[in-house]
């Protein structure tokens, strides 16, 4: 299992999200081309320009930095934060079943906000993403994600995979 980077998206701690703050086209990233292929897949069976495009104009327009700065501050929060390693230290391993707030609890405890987990809405329920949370003022920070996000519900396990 690997994570990879789904997104970098400014948040308000409060629903509705910002989005498309600005109206700004990507610009060719063929310098970082590869590495947005490994570490922030398109996993949506489309065009990867396109995918990156849509990520930057709906989300990273609100981050009011530049495209190249923004995509390296993804990578490099990616890279600090190796939500497998903080899991597996504390032998949240794939494929066994945990209980969603330990899961929050561990993230939590080594980066000092709350992450949101998202499960697949299929029976059992997979976890398919952690989210970290981050301010959309002009210095970035951590912020504690908003609880209600969670798709994992109530139940007392969830598969991570």
């Amino acid at each position: 299992m690997k994570f990879t980077i789904h997104g970098l998206w400014p948040s308000t701690n409060s629903i509705p999200q910002p989005g498309n703050c600005i109206n700004q086209t990507l610009p060719q990233m063929g310098g970082i081309e590869s590495q947005l292929k490994q570490d922030w897949a398109n996993y949506l069976n489309t065009n990867d320009s396109k995918f990156w495009s849509y990520e930057w104009e709906k989300y990273a327009t609100c981050s009011y930095m530049m495209p190249f700065d923004f995509f390296m501050l993804a990578f490099d929060i990616y890279a600090r934060n190796d939500l497998q390693v903080i899991l597996n230290n504390a032998d949240i391993l794939s494929g066994d079943n945990y209980n969603r707030n330990r899961i929050i609890l561990t993230i939590s405890e080594s980066m000092g906000v709350k992450p949101e987990v998202v499960c697949s809405k299929t029976s059992p329920k997979h976890v398919i993403e952690i989210r970290l949370c981050l301010n959309k003022n002009h210095i970035l920070r951590y912020i504690n994600c908003p609880s209600q996000w969670s798709t994992c519900g109530k139940g007392p396990c969830v598969n991570f995979l």
